[in-house]
């Protein structure tokens, strides 16, 4: 399954990682994860490089009122730790790989049983 993020994230997984897609350029990128909050560091560092890159922030605006960095990131990093674990519905990477939807009803793979196997059980 994937949970799209904004119109840049998405965010899936596989067997082994969580997975961000960037989809930037006409090429997604793709970046491996094994943990949310190996993810969320990685979002809240790469956000904070392109703000400095495009010049939002200006050091001379910087004085004693101003939050210290990491003060505004570990405020950032568990608002967005929240917002992951309500997407994923609390789910690790392989629960949320094997998670399945469809139009009317979604169903976690791994509950879904076919045919046969309901046959061969009763």
């Amino acid at each position: 399954m994937t949970y799209k993020i904004n119109a840049r994230f998405a965010l899936s997984s596989d067997n082994y990682n969580w997975i961000l897609y960037n989809y930037e350029t006409s090429k997604p990128k793709k970046y491996y994860f094994p943990t949310i909050d190996k993810l969320v560091s990685f979002l809240i560092e790469l956000m904070a490089k392109n703000s400095l890159s495009k010049g939002k922030v200006e050091f001379d605006e910087i004085n004693g009122l101003t939050q210290a960095y990491d003060t505004l990131t570990s405020q950032i990093r568990s608002n967005l730790n929240n917002c992951f674990i309500d997407a994923t519905n609390g789910m690790n990477y392989k629960e949320f790989y094997k998670y399945k939807t469809n139009s009317s009803v979604s169903t976690p793979r791994f509950l879904h049983k076919e045919p046969s196997e309901v046959l061969l059980s009763q």
